[in-house]
C-alpha cells in the first residue's frame, strides 16, 4: 500500500495500489510470481519518471568489455570471477 505525500493529489496509479488486497503467497511459485509483478510495477514506475536513460556509447562498450573479462574469468574457474574482472 501506498501512502500519499502530504499535500500531494493521489495519481490514479496510487489510487489503484491503495486499494489492492494484500494477497498471502505460499509457494516458492507464488513468491516468484510476486517478486515478477513486483519487479515490473517498479520498472514501469521508473521509466515513467525518466529514472533510467539509454547508455551512451562509452558506457555499453565498458559494460561489454566487463561482461568479456568476467567470462574469461569464469572461464579460468576462479573463485570470485566478478572481482578478478574488474
Amino acid at each position: 500500500m501506498l501512502l500519499r505525500t502530504v499535500g500531494d493529489a493521489p495519481t490514479a496509479r496510487r489510487r489503484t495500489f491503495q486499494h489492492k488486497q494484500i494477497q498471502p503467497v505460499t509457494t516458492r511459485e507464488e513468491i516468484s510470481d510476486a517478486t515478477e509483478r513486483l519487479h515490473v510495477l517498479q520498472r514501469d514506475f521508473h521509466l515513467t519518471r525518466k529514472f533510467f536513460r539509454k547508455r551512451s556509447a562509452a558506457a555499453q562498450k565498458k559494460a561489454e568489455d566487463f561482461a568479456a573479462s568476467v567470462a574469461q574469468a569464469r572461464a579460468s574457474n576462479v573463485a570470485h570471477p566478478e572481482i578478478m574482472a574488474e
